[in-house]
Protein backbone atom coordinates (compact mmCIF):
# COMPACT_ATOMS: atom_id res chain seq x y z
CA UNK A 1 0.00 0.00 0.00
CA UNK A 2 1.07 3.55 -0.90
CA UNK A 3 0.43 6.64 0.54
CA UNK A 4 0.48 10.45 -1.28
CA UNK A 5 -0.23 13.90 -0.59
CA UNK A 6 -1.65 15.86 -2.56
CA UNK A 7 -1.37 19.79 -1.91
CA UNK A 8 -3.55 21.42 -4.26
CA UNK A 9 -3.56 25.72 -4.65
CA UNK A 10 -4.71 28.44 -6.80
CA UNK A 11 -2.66 30.23 -8.90
CA UNK A 12 -2.52 33.97 -9.97
CA UNK A 13 -4.40 33.01 -13.01
CA UNK A 14 -7.36 31.40 -10.91
CA UNK A 15 -6.18 28.11 -12.54
CA UNK A 16 -5.26 25.19 -9.83
CA UNK A 17 -1.75 23.45 -9.45
CA UNK A 18 -1.14 20.40 -7.45
CA UNK A 19 1.93 18.91 -5.56
CA UNK A 20 2.49 15.36 -5.04
CA UNK A 21 4.45 13.95 -2.23
CA UNK A 22 5.09 10.17 -2.24
CA UNK A 23 5.02 8.22 1.30
CA UNK A 24 4.34 10.97 3.67
CA UNK A 25 5.34 10.76 7.32
CA UNK A 26 3.12 8.96 9.48
CA UNK A 27 0.71 10.56 11.68
CA UNK A 28 1.07 13.81 9.28
CA UNK A 29 -1.63 16.41 11.01
CA UNK A 30 -3.90 18.91 8.96
CA UNK A 31 -2.08 21.40 11.40
CA UNK A 32 1.54 20.31 9.73
CA UNK A 33 0.26 20.38 6.23
CA UNK A 34 -1.47 23.68 6.36
CA UNK A 35 1.96 25.22 7.75
CA UNK A 36 3.72 23.97 5.00
CA UNK A 37 1.15 25.20 2.22
CA UNK A 38 1.40 28.91 4.27
CA UNK A 39 5.49 28.68 3.66
CA UNK A 40 5.67 27.53 0.25
CA UNK A 41 2.72 30.26 -0.66
CA UNK A 42 4.69 32.90 1.16
CA UNK A 43 8.34 31.72 -0.18
CA UNK A 44 7.27 32.15 -3.84
CA UNK A 45 9.91 29.38 -4.73
CA UNK A 46 7.34 27.26 -7.41
CA UNK A 47 6.98 28.63 -11.41
CA UNK A 48 3.92 27.48 -12.49
CA UNK A 49 1.87 28.22 -15.43
CA UNK A 50 -0.60 29.65 -13.73
CA UNK A 51 1.59 32.19 -12.20
CA UNK A 52 2.45 32.18 -8.62
CA UNK A 53 0.61 30.40 -5.76
CA UNK A 54 -1.81 32.86 -4.13
CA UNK A 55 -4.04 30.12 -1.75
CA UNK A 56 -4.52 26.67 -0.15
CA UNK A 57 -7.17 25.05 -1.96
CA UNK A 58 -7.16 21.61 -0.73
CA UNK A 59 -4.58 19.04 0.90
CA UNK A 60 -5.35 14.74 0.83
CA UNK A 61 -3.94 11.97 1.90
CA UNK A 62 -4.82 9.12 -0.29
CA UNK A 63 -4.04 5.22 0.05
CA UNK A 64 -3.69 3.48 -3.05
CA UNK A 65 -2.96 -0.85 -3.34
CA UNK A 66 -1.11 -1.26 -6.33
CA UNK A 67 -1.32 -4.63 -8.49
CA UNK A 68 0.64 -5.57 -10.52
CA UNK A 69 -0.69 -7.19 -13.58
CA UNK A 70 2.31 -7.61 -15.36
CA UNK A 71 6.49 -7.76 -14.70
CA UNK A 72 8.43 -8.47 -17.38
CA UNK A 73 10.45 -11.36 -17.25
CA UNK A 74 13.75 -10.80 -15.25
CA UNK A 75 16.05 -12.96 -17.80
CA UNK A 76 15.26 -10.12 -20.21
CA UNK A 77 16.67 -7.42 -17.81
CA UNK A 78 19.52 -9.23 -16.74
CA UNK A 79 20.50 -10.60 -20.22
CA UNK A 80 20.27 -6.89 -21.78
CA UNK A 81 23.04 -5.63 -18.75
CA UNK A 82 24.77 -9.11 -19.03
CA UNK A 83 27.49 -10.56 -21.48
CA UNK A 84 24.39 -12.66 -22.84
CA UNK A 85 22.82 -9.17 -23.51
CA UNK A 86 25.42 -8.01 -25.72
CA UNK A 87 25.28 -11.18 -28.02
CA UNK A 88 20.89 -9.81 -27.95
CA UNK A 89 21.64 -6.54 -28.87
CA UNK A 90 24.25 -7.40 -31.05
CA UNK A 91 21.33 -9.69 -32.71
CA UNK A 92 19.18 -6.97 -32.71
CA UNK A 93 21.17 -4.13 -34.26
CA UNK A 94 21.84 -7.28 -36.96
CA UNK A 95 18.18 -7.31 -37.59
CA UNK A 96 17.96 -3.35 -37.91
CA UNK A 97 20.54 -3.44 -40.72
CA UNK A 98 18.82 -6.60 -42.50
CA UNK A 99 15.59 -4.50 -41.88
CA UNK A 100 16.98 -1.59 -44.20
CA UNK A 101 19.55 -3.75 -46.54
CA UNK A 102 17.56 -6.71 -47.25
CA UNK A 103 13.63 -5.76 -46.52
CA UNK A 104 11.50 -6.07 -44.30
CA UNK A 105 10.08 -9.99 -44.30
CA UNK A 106 13.80 -11.40 -43.39
CA UNK A 107 14.36 -9.07 -40.71
CA UNK A 108 11.05 -9.54 -38.97
CA UNK A 109 11.72 -13.00 -39.15
CA UNK A 110 15.05 -12.93 -37.38
CA UNK A 111 13.56 -10.49 -34.61
CA UNK A 112 10.92 -12.99 -34.18
CA UNK A 113 13.70 -15.48 -32.55
CA UNK A 114 16.17 -13.69 -30.98
CA UNK A 115 13.33 -11.72 -28.80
Amino acid sequence: MSKTLRMSFTTAAGSTHSMTVKNPKAGLTAAEVTASMDLLIAKNIFLTTGGDLKAKKDAVVTDATVTDLYTPPDCLIKCWRSSTGKNIRKNIRRNIRHLFLEGWRRASVLSFFYL
